[in-house]
C-alpha cells in the first residue's frame, strides 16, 4: 500500500491510523513550507515502521500540492502496477484524476486518514486471497470446479483440518470430502 498524503488540506487528521501500517507500507507526505503538522504525530511518523518520504513543494501557485501528488501518483502507478494507492485528502479535486487512472486499472482511490486507507487493503487482500484459493480448487480438484467457490469459502474461513473437514461434509459426500482434501492438500499448509 501507499499512501500520498496531502498535508496542505488534511494536516494532522490524515496521520489517524499510523499504528497499524507495517514495513510493507510506504508513505509520502506533500507538504509546502509553511505546512504544520503536531510535533507528536511528526514523532510518531518518523518512528513508525513503514517506508516514509517527505515531498516539499517549493511553488507557490495555486493548487501547486495537489498537481505533485497527481504527477506523483500518475508515475508510481506505472511503474508498480499492481501495488494500492491512496491519495489521502478530503479535497475532492483528486477523484478525477482517480477515476481517470482507475481506467487503466489501477488499484488507486481517495481516503480520509489512514486508518481507511489500511482498511481497504486488508479486505482487498483478503478478497484476492479468496479467489486465488478458487483458482487453486480449479486448478488441484478439477472435477469439483464448478463448487471451486463453495471449497475456497470453506477452506479460506476455517483454521482446522478438522473444521474443514466437517463443514465440506455438509456440502459433499464422505468419499468427495476424502478426494478434495487430498486434491487441495497444498491448500492446507499451515493449519492444523
Amino acid at each position: 500500500m501507499i499512501a500520498l498524503i496531502d498535508l496542505e488540506n488534511i494536516g494532522n487528521k490524515g496521520f489517524k491510523g499510523l499504528d497499524n501500517l507495517s514495513s510493507k507500507d510506504r508513505v509520502i507526505v506533500f507538504y509546502k513550507e509553511n505546512s504544520t503538522v503536531s510535533i507528536k504525530v511528526l514523532a510518531k511518523y518518523c518512528s513508525s515502521k513503514m517506508q516514509k518520504e517527505f515531498v516539499c513543494v517549493k511553488e507557490s501557485t495555486k493548487n501547486a500540492v495537489d498537481f505533485q501528488i497527481v504527477a506523483c501518483l500518475g508515475k508510481l502507478s506505472s511503474e508498480l502496477p499492481d501495488e494500492e494507492f491512496y491519495v489521502v485528502s478530503n479535497d475532492g479535486g483528486f477523484d478525477a484524476a482517480v477515476s481517470y487512472l482507475k481506467g487503466f486499472g489501477k488499484k488507486i482511490s481517495r481516503k480520509s486518514d489512514l486508518a481507511s486507507c489500511k482498511t481497504t487493503a486488508n479486505a482487498t487482500a483478503a478478497k484476492e486471497k479468496v479467489e486465488a484459493t478458487v483458482q487453486s480448487v480449479a486448478e488441484y480438484a478439477p472435477k469439483f470446479a464448478e463448487k471451486a467457490n463453495e471449497i475456497a469459502d470453506v477452506v479460506n474461513k476455517y483454521k482446522t483440518k478438522t473444521a474443514i473437514n466437517n463443514n465440506l461434509m455438509k456440502i459433499f459426500s464422505s468419499k468427495e470430502v476424502g478426494e478434495i482434501l487430498k486434491s487441495v492438500k497444498p491448500l492446507l499448509v499451515g493449519k492444523n
